[in-house]
């Protein structure tokens, strides 16, 4: 923002020097004064940089503080999803899980007893995993059958219990990491742990927070989705994997079972030291169970048929095979659980074995049905203790539509070995994925005009690349901290700017008054523009530093702080921007300057459409417009505050390494046009995930199941090729 400041500062004064007279030798000694205040400036402003950035020591105490920290930050992201999921509504599904039988996936029967159990009973199985000489885990299964279940309720229950030498389990998804840019597991998890736990940076370890819990084993990784990514990236995962760790690393991972069987073939290795297990089909009995305690005190007659058919054995003429078969997974019980317990259900087709001949033909109807019937169950509501309900009103058919283009979106996203497909939609992708290469550049070219619009496209080229930035704008409890960044700021950074903005001030001044008034203007404009650009700077640098009370990110509120980000930067480099050139105006044309600049008459409107058309060359046509009009009625000040301001907002914007939130507001207003998505998307998938049709990791979204997604992609590409 400060050198865009600079910029235009150098420029407007070009424009109204280009008359004027020689410059004379008497003048240098102001230029060397000036030269050697930057040079000081300079000094000081690297001093401070210097002693700002001292590391801390990581001590046991410190450790230990940013330990809790982040335990209670992923306690309290993953306790509220799971109550999203329902997964413990009216009590987990009782899925058995056994130590896998597949001898070529393991080279670990497993030390101490065996990680056996059931779902309903996590802390037995806890203590199991606990128990193992080295705690590794593989957890296997089909579609549906409770992989990432099991995961969130280890990781769950191992927080509830941790003690205080035991390493912090979070939950990730295997689809983020990149071995390329990062080869280590640890490297990896260290910049996932600074993106979706900012407050844990706001500890005594400060920034180096995530990368000194990462490199000395304080991390449990659990690492949900091997079987989401590509096959040959599999099998790098896991050589990538077994290299990251030592003796004592611990880690859990869920995999397909085809999938993760075909990686060790491939890789001719497996997750070294690793136990293996699998789940079994949930019995009828089960089912049954479950389904009558979810059902309500006084149930329609039709279920105590349903049930008892459940309970038949399935050579009775009377047994509903597919419904059985349906329900003996996780995923198919949620199914019919969600379609017919909601209220005004009608469950008696499920009667009819010629209605569902197959299992595939019942869980295509499940899947149609979902949607229209989470609505009905959860209507909205702007109540803040009604977490589990929308707060917008919406029409299934149009929900439909928007979750199918999402899901063809993600199936259609390129991944390394050049196929395409991923579960996690990252908002800050969007535009890279759907909006042609060059839209972006150019949308944020029109935002500057001519000269400042080509800067600006050359460099919105990589914002569809760039990830969220973080920004907390609340006040309460940090005006210390907020004083103390200013003042930073103003030492630093302002002291830089107010030195150049002043010399070429004074140095306007002396040419037109002598050098006694390019002196005082000079100093007056150095202390001035320092203080507001120092300010500026040490703002935004408030802004983007996180606290203590802060939560892990989930995709809501990682688009909020990359927004706040962005308009944070915005405001003060229009409020900056605005009174620093207003303030150069205010000099050149309100001090009777201008004659001695080669201006005869003052500001009359032809001069003032001159000054314009130069200033829009680079701020904007638009911008030039304004100026004309102003000056023509001689109100240089205001018309000097409107141009810094709007080039402020333009600056704003521009400046900076995160630019996701308006390369998505980009994406966005273009897909909302096509009729794709709705145009305020956020507030959409979050009522979506509220709803439960999707569920959130970390700042990523996902259809709730993967047979989802694949679902309402398929149904998608038909209804457009009708």
């Amino acid at each position: 923002m400060t050198l865009v400041m600079v910029s235009a500062g150098f420029a407007l004064v070009g424009n109204l020097a280009a008359n004027t007279v020689q410059v004379s030798w008497r003048w240098w000694p102001a230029v060397v004064w000036s030269g050697a205040g930057l040079l000081l400036a300079t000094a000081v402003g690297l001093e401070v940089g210097w002693r700002s950035a001292v590391p801390v020591a990581a001590t046991s105490a410190r450790i230990l503080e940013a330990k809790d920290v982040l335990a209670g930050l992923v306690a309290e992201q993953w306790t509220a999803e799971a109550a999203l999921r329902s997964l413990d509504d009216p009590y987990p599904i009782p899925v058995r899980w056994r130590l896998s039988e597949l001898g070529e996936v393991t080279d670990h029967a497993g030390a101490g007893p065996p990680v056996e159990g059931s779902s309903d009973d996590i802390g037995q199985f806890a203590g199991a995993f606990r128990a193992l000489d080295r705690p590794r885990l593989v957890i296997l299964g089909g579609p549906g059958t409770g992989k990432t279940t099991l995961a969130l309720q280890l990781v769950l229950h191992l927080l509830a219990s941790r003690r205080d030498n035991e390493p912090v389990p979070v939950l990730v998804s295997m689809a983020d990491w990149d071995i390329q840019a990062h080869p280590r597991l640890q490297d990896w998890l260290a910049v996932r742990l600074g993106q979706d736990y900012p407050a844990l940076r706001a500890t005594t370890l400060g920034d180096s927070a995530p990368r000194t819990l990462a490199a000395r084993s304080h991390i449990l990784p659990v690492l949900d989705g091997l079987d989401e990514l590509p096959g040959n990236a599999r099998a790098r995962m896991i050589t990538a994997l077994n290299r990251s760790m030592s003796g004592t690393d611990q880690v859990i991972l869920t995999s397909r079972t085809d999938e993760y069987t075909g990686t060790v073939r491939e890789a001719a290795d497996v997750i070294t030291s690793a136990a293996v297990i699998q789940p079994g089909p949930l019995s009828a009995d089960v089912v049954a169970d479950y389904l009558r305690r979810c059902l309500p005190q006084r149930p329609a007659p039709v279920w105590a048929q349903i049930l008892a058919a459940l309970r038949a054995p399935t050579t009775s003429p009377t047994a509903l095979g597919a419904l059985a078969e349906i329900t003996s997974t996780p995923l198919g019980l949620w199914l019919v659980r969600a379609v017919y317990l909601a209220p005004g259900a009608d469950p008696s087709p499920l009667l009819d074995p010629d209605r569902y001949p197959t299992a595939d033909v019942l869980r295509t109807h499940l899947l149609d049905r979902l949607i229209p019937a989470l609505i009905a169950a959860r209507p909205p509501s702007g109540d803040p203790a009604e977490p589990f309900r929308p707060r917008l009103a919406w029409d299934p058919t149009q929900v439909r539509r928007w979750l199918g283009y999402l899901a063809r979106h993600l199936n259609r996203i390129p991944t390394t070995d050049g196929r395409a497909g991923t579960r996690d939609f990252a908002w800050w992708q969007l535009a890279r994925h759907s909006l042609h290469p060059r839209t972006v550049p150019l949308v944020a070219g029109l935002m500057g005009g001519l000269f400042a619009g080509l800067r600006n496209r050359r460099m919105a080229a990589s914002w569809t690349d760039e990830s969220p930035g973080f920004a907390d704008v609340r006040v309460a409890g940090r005006i210390p901290l907020l004083l103390r960044l200013v003042t930073r700021g103003i030492l630093g950074l302002g002291l830089v700017t107010g030195v150049v903005i002043g010399l070429v001030s004074g140095f306007v001044t002396a040419l037109g008054a002598g050098p006694g008034p390019g002196l005082a203007i000079g100093l007056g404009t150095a202390l001035v523009v320092g203080l507001l650009s120092g300010s500026a700077d040490g703002l935004v640098g408030w802004a983007e530093t996180p606290t203590p009370e802060g939560r892990a990110s989930t995709p809501v509120t990682n688009w909020r702080a990359d927004r706040a980000l962005n308009l944070t930067r915005s405001i003060t480099g229009g409020a900056a921007g605005g009174l620093i050139i207003g303030l150069m105006v205010l000099i050149v044309f309100e001090l009777g300057l201008t004659p001695s600049l080669g201006f005869t008459s003052g500001i009359g409107p032809a001069s003032g459409l001159w000054i314009g058309l130069s200033a829009g060359l680079v701020f904007g046509p638009a911008l030039g417009l304004v100026v004309w009009l102003v000056f023509g009625f001689g109100l240089g000040l205001a018309a000097g505050l409107g141009l810094g301001v709007a080039a402020g907002l333009v600056t704003g914007l521009a400046a900076g390494r995160h630019h996701a939130w308006i390369a998505y507001l980009i994406a966005t207003a273009h897909l909302a046009r096509d009729g794709h998505l709705p145009l305020r998307l956020m507030r959409f998938l979050d009522d979506a995930h509220r709803l439960g049709l999707l569920r959130a990791v970390g700042p990523a979204y996902q259809l709730r199941h993967a047979e989802l997604q694949d679902h309402l992609a398929r149904h998608y590409r038909q209804t457009m090729r009708h």
